[in-house]
């Protein structure tokens, strides 16, 4: 099975897993379907390239898998190639809302364990990437500093990687708690959601203050995008259910 559907909000974790996934030795092809149509993806999908080398093609912002409807003609487009793919290419759906076990076509990825979904990851799931990434990056961070970063970036992965590398940059790889508390944020957090507070009242002028206190912090602006995302789309929920 060469056919993948990753889903998430946090940025860091989608690269980690296409990097699992793809073929280092084949063209890397990126498309964002708020741009192209699944059609002309598709259609890249099925066919080799040049030298039969294989293709990587990533497709990014991707809510076919989601309650989004797709009209018939693109659905048996990609039911039909889900079935029958591509063995020499892959294709890397990417997408940040979860996806409908109803359709066709999530049923085909989820019966091949093709679905990564890490939205809503609890405490030792989110553990265990943070471990994975200190490993690969030869870190010797302790339990204790992990639990604190963790807790003070309110379980965002994007945060806890941005707050680990500045601690390891500022200290060496074997921080102590001292030099941890010293050097992460722990109202990192709080400052972004009165970023986002103020951002939807409209004080623009505080809004850009705070706004210049996480560029010092050096949070990355896509985590900022993906919590005003998240953020944004759980107001929109809530108005929606009254």
């Amino acid at each position: 099975m060469k056919n993948y559907l990753i889903i998430s909000n946090f940025y860091r974790l989608i690269n980690d897993k296409i990097s699992e996934l793809i073929n280092f030795e084949s063209e890397v092809i990126k498309y964002d379907l708020n741009i192209h149509d699944i059609k002309d993806i598709i259609a890249e999908a099925s066919y080799n390239s040049l030298f039969d080398q294989g293709k990587n093609i990533i497709v990014y912002n991707c809510k076919l898998f989601s309650n989004s409807k797709l009209s018939d003609e693109d659905s048996k487009i990609l039911i039909d190639y889900l079935e029958n793919p591509n063995p020499n290419n892959i294709v890397i759906f990417v997408g940040s809302e979860n996806e409908d076990s109803r359709k066709k076509i999530t049923k085909i990825l989820k019966s091949n364990n093709a679905i990564f979904n890490y939205n809503n990851l609890k405490y030792n799931e989110l553990n265990e990437h943070i471990t994975k990434y200190i490993k690969k990056n030869s870190f010797n961070i302790s339990e204790e500093i992990i639990s604190y970063i963790t807790k003070s970036s309110n379980m965002n992965y994007d945060i806890v990687c941005n707050e680990i590398d500045k601690l390891c940059l500022a200290f060496g790889n074997n921080p102590n708690i001292d030099e941890a508390r010293r050097i992460v944020s722990s109202n990192l957090t709080e400052n972004v959601f009165k970023f986002l507070d103020e951002l939807s009242m409209k004080n623009h002028a505080k809004a850009k203050e705070l706004l210049d206190e996480l560029k010092i912090l050096k949070v990355e602006p896509a985590t900022i995008i993906g919590l005003m995302y998240r953020e944004y789309r759980l107001m929109f929920l809530y108005k929606f259910a009254m």
